[in-house]
């Protein structure tokens, strides 16, 4: 299921998300500074970022539902917004580990290389969004008791 999705949104949705205490300048400079690693390096960062996301946006997640007075974890179809925001939030996340693992390296190279790892499908990201998909199909049985969908 390959969609077309503009560059231009998930580029200004990184950006907002990447941002601290209303920061977006710093924000912006550290997710160019990313890309331009990654030119120099001789990776087309036009569409990587797209591939990116693409690999790691997960399509379902679970939702609590009540049902005869306990909570149950009931699998649900993810809106396309929720997939990209996810999908951003995991490179971010990922990023940030590996800043933490090696703080005197930059943040734009970490995050520089969760992206081509994501692209290789190999990023943390992934690895969220593999979990997150075996437990939606644990608990598929489950799924009778979504009455909100019709």
């Amino acid at each position: 299921m390959k969609m077309f999705i503009c560059k231009d949104v998930i580029l200004k949705r990184l950006i907002n998300l990447s941002m601290k205490k209303g920061k977006k300048t710093r924000s912006q400079r550290l997710v160019f500074d990313s890309f331009d690693i990654l030119n120099k390096n001789g990776v087309e960062s036009n569409s990587l970022l797209v591939r990116a996301v693409e690999n790691i946006r997960p399509y379902f997640y679970l939702r609590p539902v009540r049902v005869r007075g306990r909570t149950q974890q009931v699998p649900a179809i993810l809106s396309e917004s929720r997939q990209i925001n996810m999908a951003i939030r995991w490179l971010l996340e990922g990023a940030l580990v590996k800043k933490k693992k090696t703080p005197k390296v930059s943040f734009s190279v970490h995050f520089a290389r969760e992206l081509l790892e994501a692209v290789s499908k190999q990023a943390i990201g992934i690895r969220k969004r593999q979990e997150l998909h075996r437990k939606v199909d644990a608990y598929r049985a489950a799924a009778r008791f979504r009455w909100w969908m019709k």
